[in-house]
């Protein structure tokens, strides 16, 4: 097995996983904790951590993203980038790659990636890939660690001494160089020197800047913020109004800083702003009131930029974005999606009664879906544009007239004998441009931010924060990342041929026009999908869908709710080190930050959060913090555990 303290220091990653239909089938998505450690054993099942709770996944789940070490570095000798290539002294590497050629390449190489490892015939990019390599550090290295005794690479048997002291001596001298810390000020900088050049006059006020500089080191290697880059492509997209897929534009040749014109998107910057003001916890300002001329120069700075993009916020965290914009709250506001289903159905053009009563619709109803606790019911109708609108009609019980098979038709209220009552559903309608918006709503058509466990369900599943619930928006997006899910119709058959005495000629002519025939389903869902494909395509994703990878949006929703370690501290707060350290010793910090003093001491997302603003405003010279009006929104098991489908508590104190 692995070295288990290699896998736990080194790789983060969560399980976005739907739960198995009747039929054995996955819902959606398989269990896609991605192993992409260096083994070839077909039945290995990795142990790895996710803050604080450990998961397994067979080495079968196809390979994922993996951050490396807090610490490793990336310079400007990035894939893409000019100057000279990572790879240590030629002659150590050499010598290196005889021992990696002889022992390991057979398995591991580009055409023949074992364990999901392939890149020993490129050591250059395994020398920047931080979850094998961490240049500088071998004794810490995965490459290594499975090498050395306690290791089981290779499965021949362990290398000598002197073989693996090549290996370490290559390693250990690869240059480790620090990724620069980018402040609030200069950031803004780097934006009004874009906007002024680059950003026409007319685009300006519509333009808004995502940033990555205050994602851990160890993640900005080009694989790694190529995932980053995907899942905020995705995001904004998945918010768009309009019918083309739109691509953020890259400002720096490094990726960690985007921009797009939100009119491309259809998004008012009015609505991009409020939900930013109303939500963003590392907003900031320049200091007003300083008279020193370097705050000046900075206040001076700030404000022409923040008018020359007529925003305040022309620039927010792009993970923070990507893990925040798909929970219930700001998901509701960002997509103005109103208090009621009826609010997005007249949004839409949609009248459901109607076109129940004329019969334009499909059904499908089901004992088993995997994800309700009881009988479940499917049904599409076509929105004015075309595209798709599926609602689910789901039960707290399977008896009387919650039992789909003796009462299918209605729902309750349409005057309809044999009419089901159900007690909620979820939305599913195509946006323009071949993506899916996401809607809870009640009996009543209320909307709800998750679904209450005795009715639905993501039992092997979901963000570990969600405690197995079904949570509007980013529980759906990770089910539903391959699209809309192939279901078969159970009440069709059942009513014509089990029980049939039991219904009205009329009711039977009814129940077959609303019920779809397998086939007519398969082929409407195919037809919505082929759209959808269409655009995972244009996003750049097409390859992760074929490969059954989980959801860009949930994999950077995991990476930015995990643990933050003491280096990942100082980087989100643009300081040093010893300027942590001094800023531990003053309360609230010293109480509540308590375990950064400890080398392997972490805080969770929500108790950072809470303190950020009063860290900047204790120690920053001319830039102050700005709190959400509203606030922040961190997901916690707490918060969830409030209310059955409310999840307002977890708007997060700002102090």
């Amino acid at each position: 097995m692995i070295v288990r303290s290699a896998i736990i220091a080194l790789m983060w990653f969560s399980i976005i996983s739907c739960a198995p239909t009747g039929d054995g089938k996955q819902l959606g998505r398989k269990n896609t904790d991605a192993v992409g450690a260096i083994n070839n054993t077909d039945d290995l099942v990795e142990k790895r951590a996710l803050g604080d709770r450990v998961t397994y996944a067979s080495k079968s789940s196809p390979s994922e993203f993996l951050p490396g070490s807090e610490e490793s570095p990336i310079s400007e000798n990035s894939p893409g980038a000019k100057g000279p290539q990572i790879t240590g002294n030629d002659e150590k590497k050499n010598l290196a790659k005889a021992v990696l050629d002889k022992h390991c390449l057979v398995c591991h190489n580009s055409g023949k990636a074992l364990g999901n490892f392939g890149m020993l015939d490129n050591l250059p990019s395994l020398a920047r890939e931080a979850r094998y390599v961490i240049p500088g550090d071998a004794a810490n290295s995965l490459l290594l660690k499975v090498m050395v005794a306690g290791g089981t690479m290779p499965p021949s048997g362990l290398l000598n001494k002197t073989d693996v002291d090549l290996v370490a001596d290559w390693i250990s001298n690869i240059p480790k160089e620090v990724i620069p810390i980018v402040e609030s000020k200069d950031l803004i900088s780097q934006v009004k020197s874009d906007a002024t050049a680059n950003v026409a006059s007319t685009d300006r006020s519509s333009t808004r800047y995502f940033s990555f500089h205050s994602v851990p080191a160890g993640d900005q290697t080009p694989s790694n913020l190529k995932i980053y880059q995907l899942a905020l492509t995705k995001a904004l997209n998945s918010i768009s109004n309009v019918a083309n897929i739109v691509q953020p534009v890259k400002v720096d040749k490094n990726g960690l800083l985007f921009k797009i014109n939100l009119i491309d998107i259809g998004v008012t910057p009015a609505r991009f702003d409020r939900f930013v003001r109303d939500f963003y916890p590392f907003g900031f300002a320049p200091d007003q009131n300083s008279t020193d001329p370097t705050v000046t120069a900075i206040r001076t700075m700030m404000n022409e930029t923040f008018q020359l993009l007529a925003s305040s916020v022309p620039v927010v965290r792009g993970d923070w974005f990507v893990a925040t914009f798909a929970l219930p709250l700001p998901y509701e506001q960002i997509m103005a999606l109103g208090q009621s289903r009826l609010d997005l159905d007249r949004k839409l053009g949609l009248d459901l009664n109607a076109n129940i009563r004329q019969g334009k619709v499909m059904r499908a109803a089901f004992k088993n879906s995997g994800v309700s606790q009881h009988n479940r019911m499917i049904e599409r109708h076509t929105q004015p544009n075309g595209m798709s609108y599926w609602i689910s009609y789901d039960f707290a019980d399977s008896q009387n007239q919650q039992n789909i098979f003796t009462n299918p038709l209605g729902p309750a209220g349409l005057s309809q004998n044999k009419s089901f009552a159900h007690d909620g559903g979820e939305i599913i309608w195509q946006l323009p441009n071949g993506l899916l918006g996401f809607y809870l709503a009640a009996a009543n058509g209320n909307a709800i931010h998750k679904g209450p466990l005795q009715i639905v369900s993501q039992p092997t599943g979901g963000q570990t924060q969600f405690l197995s619930a079904i949570v509007n928006g980013i529980s759906c997006m990770s089910c539903h990342d391959i699209g809309i899910i192939n279901k078969r119709d159970e009440v069709r058959d059942y009513t014509s041929n089990v029980i049939a005495n039991s219904f009205s000629t009329t009711e039977q002519e009814l129940i077959k026009r609303l019920y779809s025939p397998t086939s007519d389903l398969d082929q409407k869902i195919a037809q919505d999908n082929v759209l959808y494909v269409k655009a995972v395509k244009e996003l750049g994703l097409e390859e992760r869908r074929n490969a059954n990878l989980p959801d860009v949006i949930n994999v950077v929703y995991g990476l930015y709710n995990r643990n933050l370690s003491r280096s990942v501290v100082a980087r989100e707060l643009a300081i040093s080190d010893e300027e942590l350290s001094k800023l531990m010793d003053i309360e609230p910090f010293k109480s509540d930050w308590s375990a950064l003093t400890r080398s392997d001491g972490y805080i969770k997302r929500d108790e950072f959060n809470t303190l950020y603003a009063r860290a900047v405003n204790q120690r920053r010279s001319g830039v102050n913090a700005v709190r959400p009006q509203q606030d922040d929104y961190v997901v916690t098991p707490n918060c969830m555990a409030v209310n059955a489908t409310d999840m307002t508590a977890c708007l997060n104190n700002i102090q």
